[in-house]
């Protein structure tokens, strides 16, 4: 055999972007920009709030500097209202005239202080004052009242911070000036009311600019920083190697076409990741996969293969006499014959098969979940179709194949052992002729491989009949493994498949009804492709009503999806998975016995391994609390026979413990083949 052109399989951190791991933040300053958007928001408030309440307090103060003046200036119109030309005639009269004044002002005014009178002479000479008590003086109203004479209009003034002094012309009946009143009136009250109002004003604008800044903080951490934080965990997740991670928000605004642009971004990069692995991970020839990629697959197909307990078998496929078709014709019709076996062999297999040219004339075949003789169905298969479709030259010459057969873990369990023992069993069945298949034997040696077939193995349902479907099926929940945790595949339905099962034997069930339930458990969250994973990632509590209608249609996708690759029953048992015991589960709110109890156990395995296994960010419990846990579920979300048998698996058996025991064959044989 000649050696097939070695490429090294594709790694998708081959074409991350160069930069520092996705854990690592970079340092771009003291603050990120979330806090210098806060600070600035801060600053840009309190500036605001300050502005504002400077130039209401520059209002109050002038308010309050009017109305005291206003006040003052009233009561001097009033009492000077009341002088006529005949009380200037004896300066007693006008003294005794201001002192009833002055006695009337304060009995309706207290707060006047002091009135005083002065002639229209030079200098504004005072005939008379008075004041409200000992202590207060009518002060120094000359220059005031000169003023007030010269213009012909009252004047007015503040002394002291609180009180104000207000000259007003007293005319006589011509109609002219000939004295003037002054009165100086307290207006501490009114300043004081002001400065309450001051302090009222400063008050009120510190809690309102906190409680705009809070609102703006609120609303920039909704509509701004987390978007950001999220767009940043899903830049994060696929330089980690992550596929299928969409933001896929449906805003209308700059972040929302940022949002559709990275969509349509990733979408490309995958698209581009697709097209290199087609060509790296992939024989150029044939469509296959090259030995080292077939190698890596193998390997991981063995690990799950071990984890889970089912068997695989690995076939080893060589063209008889590669070499001398080569020779009478050509190394092209050599190639076209490689080409075309490729495309049979992948015809002949399952979505979830490894396929792959491991030589020059040499293709290695790993069957998921059968054993050999199922593997002889799959050969019978390729024979029929390589009869058919390959030939050489219009003769239509005749190319056969050797078959190897080796199966895990009867055979072998080491990947290597088995990769030799197929390929012996394949070199020596094409020593012995063309156009045969070997496989070993239970007593040792080798036998005839079709010889295992079933008798019915030749009642084929067709490229599109329900094996297909199932398989295709089977392959997409498998797909699950490595897009996002919370859309479980992978490791989570292995092991809620491990307790499932455990479950089911506890309770008796047969081996149809085993594989039923292993099928369900591998399939129970394909539902969720139709769920955004934003609401995937919410904790239950903060979901709205219409978020969780989104969440529970997952139900009805998955019933429809396994029902339509011929799997009705395990259909049934997924769709009703999510009901409770105590009838508030959904989707059809069924309680008790009305439940299905493959459902039932299915729901028991499920929150185990939501208690137990940490993933998507939870927390977990250790055994005894897991099961301290599920024993308070009984009787609510959990039927109580149910959850009290798993409570004992778990503290008794250590259901929890290493995954070292392999189920039965019977027990572990593929839902694509079950159907």
């Amino acid at each position: 055999m000649e050696p097939a052109p070695r490429t090294e399989p594709l790694d998708h951190a081959d074409i991350a972007p160069v930069g520092p791991p996705p854990t690592e933040a970079r340092s771009g300053g003291l603050l990120g920009l979330p806090g210098r958007l806060a600070l600035l928001t801060v600053c840009a408030v309190l500036v605001s709030v300050a502005g504002i309440a400077a130039y209401a307090d520059h209002r109050l103060q002038v308010s309050a500097h009017d109305r005291a003046v206003a006040d003052t200036t009233s009561a001097a119109r009033a009492a000077a209202s009341g002088f006529s030309e005949s009380d200037f005639a004896d300066d007693a009269a006008v003294t005794r005239t201001l002192r009833d004044r002055l006695a009337q002002l304060r009995e309706a005014d207290p707060d006047i202080a002091s009135i005083a009178l002065y002639a229209k002479a030079p200098g504004a000479t005072r005939i008379a004052d008075r004041s409200a008590s000992p202590a207060s003086s009518a002060g120094r109203f000359s220059s005031l009242a000169r003023r007030a004479i010269t213009s012909g209009e009252e004047t007015s003034t503040v002394v002291g911070g609180d009180r104000v002094r207000v000259a007003w012309p007293v005319t006589f009946s011509d109609g002219q000036p000939g004295a003037v009143l002054a009165i100086e009136r307290s207006a501490g009250s009114t300043f004081t009311d002001a400065r309450q109002g001051r302090l009222r004003l400063l008050l009120g604008s510190l809690v309102g600019g906190s409680l705009l800044g809070i609102v703006i903080l609120v609303l920039l951490r909704r509509e701004l920083f987390r978007p950001l934080e999220e767009l940043r965990r899903a830049m994060t997740q696929i330089r980690g190697g992550a596929r299928g991670v969409r933001i896929g928000w449906s805003r209308g605004d700059e972040l929302g076409a940022v949002a559709d642009d990275f969509d349509a971004m990733v979408a490309q990069l995958e698209a581009t990741q697709d097209e290199l692995s087609r060509y790296v991970n992939k024989d150029p020839l044939t469509g296959l996969l090259t030995r080292e990629a077939f190698t890596d697959r193998f390997s991981g197909e063995l690990t799950r293969a071990r984890r889970e307990g089912y068997p695989i078998s690995l076939l080893a496929i060589d063209v008889d006499d590669l070499a001398g078709l080569n020779r009478t014709h050509d190394q092209a019709a050599g190639d076209q014959v490689l080409a075309a076996l490729g495309e049979v062999i992948g015809g002949c297999t399952r979505p979830t098969d490894a396929c792959g040219r491991t030589g020059g004339d040499s293709f290695h075949v790993a069957l998921v979940g059968a054993d050999a003789s199922q593997a002889a169905v799959v050969i019978s298969r390729i024979r029929a179709e390589v009869a058919q479709r390959v030939g050489i030259g219009p003769e239509r010459t005749r190319v056969t194949c050797g078959f190897g057969v080796a199966e895990y873990p009867t055979h072998a369990v080491d990947q290597i052992a088995l990769e030799r023992m197929a390929e012996a069993a394949c070199g020596h069945a094409q020593r012995g002729g063309r156009d045969r298949a070997l496989a070993f034997g239970p007593a040792g040696g080798y036998v005839d491989a079709l010889s295992l077939a079933p008798s019915d193995a030749g009642a084929d349902d067709g490229p599109t009949g329900e094996r297909e479907l199932a398989s295709t099926v089977h392959a997409l929940a498998r797909a699950l493994d490595g897009i996002d945790p919370v859309l479980g595949g992978g490791a989570h339905s292995n092991r809620v498949a491990r307790y499932a099962v455990a479950l089911g034997r506890e309770l008796d069930m047969s081996d149809g009804q085993l594989r039923e339930l292993r099928s369900a458990a591998t399939l129970h969250d394909i539902g969720k492709v139709a769920v955004p994973p934003s609401i995937l990632r919410m904790p239950a509590a903060e979901l709205d009503e219409r978020q969780r209608g989104a969440l529970r249609y997952h139900a009805w996708v998955a019933r429809t999806m396994i029902a339509g690759a011929g799997l009705a029953s395990v259909a049934d048992i997924v769709f009703h998975m999510p009901e409770n015991w105590d009838g508030t589960g959904y989707p059809e709110k069924a309680r008790e016995d009305a439940i299905p109890l493959a459902s039932r156990i299915l729901r028991a395995a499920e929150l185990l391994d939501d208690l137990t296994s940490g993933d998507a960010g939870r927390q977990a419990h250790t055994p005894f609390d897991a099961a301290t846990a599920l024993r308070g579920m009984a009787g609510a979300e959990l039927d109580p026979d149910i959850a009290t048998r798993l409570v004992r698996l778990v503290r008794e058996d250590g259901l929890l413990g290493p995954e070292t025991t392999t189920a039965p064959a019977a027990e572990e044989a593929p839902a694509a083949d079950a159907a």
